[in-house]
């Protein structure tokens, strides 16, 4: 969506030319089709911006984590871009030719990169799976 330069679109949209709207038009087929799952989203990493785009990734995210908002208590976004959270570093030279499958790329991470985020997306998994269990009784 972001090299595609898909507008955002309002965080309630349903029109599938945007992003938010094409988000929820998702999250509104797996809720039907799986009405008692937990669902959850996982925005992009940080990457560094193209400065042939209007939209940067954060907008993108943002985008994300407030469809999850809207989408309510059964939808949970994990920040991917959120560094501190997940140690990944799109942004970084060092940090893309050590964890990623070649160093321009910004979107893949190799088996190194995936051994550095795994116990940090479980941790994060676990809370959500908590916080969704406990909304259940």
């Amino acid at each position: 969506d972001f090299n595609a330069h898909t507008p955002i679109g309002a965080v309630d949209s349903r029109d599938s030319r945007t992003f938010s709207g094409a988000l929820n038009i998702m999250v509104d087929a797996m809720k039907e089709k799986y009405p008692n799952a937990m669902i959850v989203l996982i925005t992009p990493w940080n990457f560094p911006d193209k400065s042939t785009h209007t939209l940067t990734y954060l907008d993108y995210v943002n985008s994300m984590l407030a469809v999850a908002e809207y989408q309510g208590e059964r939808v949970y976004c994990i920040n991917a871009s959120d560094t501190s959270l997940t140690g990944v570093n799109m942004r970084n030279p060092d940090f893309r030719k050590t964890f990623c499958i070649n160093e321009s790329d910004v979107s893949h991470l190799n088996d190194f990169g995936m051994k550095l985020v795994m116990p940090r997306f479980e941790k994060i998994l676990a809370e959500y799976y908590t916080d969704f269990l406990n909304k259940q009784k």
